[in-house]
């Protein structure tokens, strides 16, 4: 019981050092950040989502933030967006991954978990083969459309 309130004060701990960064009142996250932070759906706020809008954040503090924030939900763990990407990249599919049908479609634009995972999988693919020309403008684009699902 005593290990279970420890998690939950540094989980809170964290969320609100987390929240701190990402409205600039601190300059990185070397607050126990890890693969272990995680903010599910239910939680997430729009004071969790960097805001691409806002007039204190340089263009690299925007990036920075919104690549950590991408990690803060593990695609890799969900099963059903896993699901997808695995049968969009069968040789035998004609299927598209959440980031095609977004990207070329308009798709998934009022589902939260997709427009993370997306989010997670440009992470990780600018992050194991980058550059790329668009990634911030796309990485924008995909947090625009969660800090609007947000405030509906």
């Amino acid at each position: 019981m005593k290990e279970k309130n420890i998690k939950l004060e540094n989980k809170k701990k964290n969320l609100n050092h987390w929240r701190e960064y990402v409205a600039c009142k601190k300059t990185n996250v070397n607050f126990h950040l890890d693969e272990e932070f995680q903010i599910s759906n239910d939680e997430l706020t729009i004071y969790d989502v960097p805001d691409p809008k806002a007039p204190y954040m340089s263009q690299d503090q925007l990036i920075e933030r919104i690549n950590w924030f991408a990690l803060t939900f593990n695609a890799y763990n969900d099963d059903e967006t896993q699901k997808i990407q695995k049968d969009a990249v069968s040789a035998w599919s004609e299927k598209k991954t959440l980031e095609e049908a977004y990207f070329d479609e308009g798709k998934h634009k009022n589902s939260l978990k997709y427009l993370r995972a997306i989010l997670f999988y440009c992470q990780r693919a600018e992050h194991m083969s980058g550059p790329s020309p668009n990634y911030e403008d796309l990485m924008k684009q995909i947090i625009s459309d969660i800090r609007n699902l947000l405030s509906k």
